[in-house]
């Protein structure tokens, strides 16, 4: 029964910014945060697809480093990030690393299509990838994902919203981008 009631809460949640649903759920807190959060900023901000775009735009145009974004996909219902030297303190590979950050300096160098600054390469993936954690960044090391040219802001956030919509997922995490070079995965 307990389900029943899980399945019902999450239909009526509503976006904290303009009331649609239905939402993903944004994370308010960043890993450097000391301040404690307020207990209604606690869980996060309930965004929906029309309204998320902004608040990530927002977080990858403050990023002083460059993102690898990993398509969403079904299964993990969690977008998280990650930086690349924490990873790398995590027991990845160096190698990995050294592609991964190989890849986003190749990244800087481009331009978006839209000709701003880029700041995130797209990594496009199947719909049911079966990849978890730093899965995704060997499997781009070795070759099975390539990477997509250089975005900026704007376009990085509209990919990947636009990638959620497409394939009608709805996440419970979204831990934005913040700091240096990182990744967005699926469930990391």
């Amino acid at each position: 029964m307990a389900w029943v009631a899980e399945i019902l809460r999450k239909q009526h949640r509503t976006c904290a910014v303009c009331g649609l649903s239905p939402t993903h759920l944004y994370s308010n807190r960043r890993p450097d945060d000391e301040a404690p959060l307020a207990e209604d900023e606690a869980e996060g901000s309930r965004l929906c697809n029309g309204c998320l775009p902004a608040r990530l735009e927002k977080d990858f145009a403050a990023m002083t480093g460059s993102v690898l974004i990993f398509e969403p996909c079904l299964g993990p219902d969690s977008i998280l990030f990650s930086s690349l030297g924490d990873l790398e303190g995590e027991g990845l590979p160096a190698s990995v690393v050294a592609s991964a950050r190989a890849i986003l300096a190749a990244g800087r160098q481009a331009a978006c299509a839209c000709g701003g600054r880029s700041c995130a390469v797209w990594v496009p993936a199947s719909e049911d990838a079966a990849l978890w954690g730093t899965e995704w960044l060997e499997a781009l090391a070795v070759g099975e994902l390539i990477p997509q040219g250089g975005l900026c802001p704007a376009c990085a956030s509209s990919r990947l919203v636009r990638s959620l919509e497409e394939r009608g997922l709805h996440c419970e995490r979204i831990e934005p981008p913040w700091g240096e070079d990182g990744v967005l995965m699926p469930g990391a």
